[in-house]
């Protein structure tokens, strides 16, 4: 016979089963996926590449004055990422696209200058001046092989700022200022936007570089803040050789030592009359150690206080402290 707690047992088991409900996710854990649009560059990728249009804004500044004999200033102000098409939507008409390559990385980047600094720096290198109020149209044949020129000027500079990450050859591939070309060609690519004011003799524009995330796809580990830091930190460092030179130099280096004895304020008036035989006073008292400065007075020299005397017939100083000039 079943005892009643086996029985109950039984009874039990042929209950339908109570129906599990799965524990709804919080708001927090809740996030909104766009499969359209997944994120491609990480945030430190991010950081990474801008650190790179930094040093190519940096690069920009110090060299493109030279080649456009005008003051030029650059600087990064944004980035953005999102597929190339929506990044070209806001771009004028008439715009002219550049497209590059950086061997041996594949895809290419697109780059855009506005208009108006375009035709602007054309008008500069052909001999021109810009004048006050740049009607916008599209760049002249010639205009275009002068707006080649500028980017194969600034092709070892885009080399260099890329340097720390990877080394590579940047190249002119082609220009258009055909819009629905351009996106034929990149309306599917992801891609990051970096912004950059320009100042140009006294000119406000603006230029933007997309990079493809296909392009970097293969170098993504390399492409992080450390390592764009670690490989200018190593770049900047001196090599032993160079240090040694350096020290040698250092070492045989010629500094002027002055001992003072002691100083006075004249007049011009006072000055004006003095003759042979006039005694003057010094703020020094007798008995004190003289001050010796090597390389400057107080305000940038090394002082030491010293003791007057004489060595092998001259006169000498025996040095005696570090003189410690408060700030």
């Amino acid at each position: 016979m079943l005892s009643d707690a086996e029985i109950t047992a039984l009874l039990n088991s042929g209950k339908p089963a109570k129906p599990v409900v799965a524990a709804k996710p919080s708001a927090s854990e809740a996030r909104v996926y766009d499969f359209r649009s997944p994120e491609r560059f990480t945030r430190d990728q991010m950081r990474a590449i801008e650190l790179v249009h930094e040093d190519l804004a940096e690069s920009i500044r110090n060299n493109l004055p030279s080649y456009l004999s005008t003051d030029v200033r650059c600087k990064v102000i944004g980035q953005s990422q999102t597929n190339f098409e929506e990044h070209i939507d806001v771009v004028p008409d008439q715009t002219q696209y550049f497209m590059l390559a950086l061997d041996p990385l594949p895809d290419r980047i697109v780059a855009i200058f506005d208009q108006q600094t375009c035709l602007a720096m054309s008008e500069r290198l052909l001999g021109g001046t810009p004048p006050d109020e740049i009607v916008v149209m599209p760049l002249t044949d010639l205009g275009a092989v002068v707006m080649r020129g500028v980017w194969d000027y600034l092709m070892p500079h885009i080399k260099n700022a890329w340097k720390p990450i990877i080394d590579l050859e940047p190249r002119f591939i082609e220009s258009s200022s055909n819009k629905n070309w351009v996106n034929m060609l990149l309306a599917n690519r992801w891609s990051v936007g970096t912004s950059f004011e320009l100042m140009i003799g006294g000119r406000s524009g603006t230029l933007v570089i997309y990079i493809p995330y296909a392009m970097l796809k293969g170098i993504a580990d390399d492409v992080s803040p450390s390592a764009w830091l670690g490989e200018v930190k190593q770049e900047s460092s001196q090599p032993a050789e160079m240090r040694v030179a350096l020290e040698d130099f250092m070492q045989r280096a010629s500094l002027e030592a002055r001992l003072i004895v002691g100083t006075m304020n004249l007049t011009f008036g006072e000055l004006r009359s003095l003759r042979p035989g006039d005694v003057l006073e010094l703020d020094s008292s007798v008995g004190r150690p003289y001050e010796l400065w090597v390389g400057g007075g107080p305000s940038q020299g090394i002082g030491y206080t010293a003791e007057p005397g004489t060595h092998k017939k001259k006169y000498a100083a025996k040095i005696l402290d570090r003189v410690i000039v408060e700030q």
